[in-house]
This record gives structure tokens, sequence and C-alpha cells, in this order.
């Protein structure tokens, strides 16, 4: 008996040790499960239910997460604060179709929280499609504008950062909206989307502070970078997009339009 109690205490002790060190919560111990290929939707509730339990845990010990090993089918994840998430190359978190509604992301009333690459969140746009006209070379989407998740969504949040090469990829609707926020870093991520899929557009910075995009590439159907205000939210607030520090050229790669 003494000898299990001295084996439970090294236990005990590694994990703390674990923890301290900062090592990262992967979500497969919390129960997400990598996608069958022929059943791309397979285990989203899950998957959804085990990286909230990851950030939640993560949020009150080592506040790091990390997504490895292949593809993770999942519906609406709300970001926690304090909170580093890391995807790492070849992961990716899939949009569920039918089952994500607002984003496949949220950062939403979250402070102090980073998402790096250089794994991917995808959206799935190819997904969302009713039609296709091989005139215009272009789909037709199963449901208007502003009704598709978005990959990644903000609203009022502070502190944030994308970071490390994430990939940003294929949204139904926009790939990073950035609402009501305050102090967003964006720097070396990667917005990629299928040229005859509309309203995708990369980066809509809407209503917010001090946002920063440096250092990245977006090549998207609609608009690139697209400044705005909507309706009953605060004005807008500086907008910097520049490369290797220099606040005064917009020397981003982006193919897609500078928005109004």
């Amino acid at each position: 008996q003494a000898k299990m109690w001295s084996f439970v205490a090294v236990v005990i002790w590694l994990k703390i040790v674990h923890l301290a060190m900062g090592c990262p919560l992967d979500i497969r111990d919390y129960g997400a499960k990598i996608a069958d290929p022929s059943h791309p939707d397979a285990f989203w509730e899950n998957n959804t239910h085990a990286i909230q339990a990851a950030f939640s845990a993560a949020s009150l010990s080592c506040h790091r997460v990390l997504v490895t090993g292949g593809d993770y089918a999942s519906a609406d994840l709300y970001m926690t604060s304090n909170v580093d998430l890391t995807i790492a190359q070849g992961a990716r978190i899939v949009t569920a179709p039918g089952n994500a509604t607002g984003a496949l992301l949220h950062i939403k009333d979250c402070d102090n929280a980073t998402v790096r690459g250089p794994g991917t969140l995808y959206g799935n746009a190819e997904r969302y499609i009713s039609g296709y006209s091989p005139i215009d070379d272009r789909f037709e989407p199963s449901s208007p504008d502003g009704h598709r998740p978005r990959v990644i969504l903000f609203h009022n949040a502070s502190n944030i950062q994308l970071l490390d090469g994430l990939q940003v990829r294929n949204a139904s609707d926009w790939h990073v909206h950035i609402q009501a926020s305050r102090n967003i870093y964006i720097d070396n991520i990667h917005v990629e989307g299928d040229w005859r899929y509309p309203n995708n557009d990369g980066i809509d910075p809407d209503s917010s502070i001090n946002v920063t995009i440096v250092n990245s590439y977006i090549n998207v159907a609609d608009d690139g970078i697209c400044p705005k205000v909507c309706l009953d939210l605060p004005k807008f607030l500086s907008l910097w997009i520049r490369k290797n520090a220099s606040a005064h050229t917009a020397t981003m790669a982006v193919l897609g339009r500078l928005g109004t």
C-alpha cells in the first residue's frame, strides 16, 4: 500500500511539473476524435464538447491547448480568455455544415488569447454550394450572405493574436470578422478562399480599435481586407496594414480587393 501511495504521489508530482512547464493540453485527451475521410462530419458534436472542455481546463491550468494529428469536425467553438491555442502542421479544425451557426471559432467576450498555426481552421465552403454557373465560373451558395458561418468571428474581444503561419481557408462567408474589438494583432497568417465562391472576404475589421495586420497572405474572391463600421457599433479607429515594421507602406500580399 505504501508503494501504491508513493506511485500516486509521483504521478501527481509529474502532473504538477507538466503543468508548471506550460505543456499544452492535447484535445484528444479530452475525447476529440479524428474524422474518418469517408464520414468527414463524424464526431462533430463530440469534438465540439471536447475542444471546449480543453479550453476551459487550460484557462485554469497551463493556458495552452494543442490540436494535432488530423481533421476534427466541429461546430461553434468559443475561445476562452488567457488561452493559447496551437494547431499543429497537418491538423485542421473543420466546420461541420448544418451544425455550425455563426462561426467555426468565436472569440467573444475574450481577453488575452492567441491562436497559432501552422495548422488550419477550415470553413468547408464546398459544402455550402447549391449550384454552379459555367458562364460566370461562379458557385451559387446554398443560403444568403450573412447566413453562412464565418471561420473566425471576434466580438467584444481584446488583446488577441493570430500568429505563426495559421491557415484560415475556404470560408463559406467571411474568413476573419473582427467586430467591436480592440488590440488585435495578426502576424504571418495565410487566408485563402476559392475564387469561384462569392462574399468570402479575407479579413474584415469592423467597428474595432487598434487592429494590426502584418506579414500575411490573403487570396480570396471578394474583399481582401475590408474595414467597415456597422450600425449601432462603436466607431472604427487605428487600422495598420504593414510589413517589416513599416507603418508607412501597405506591402501586404493581398489578392482580392482592399474593400471600403
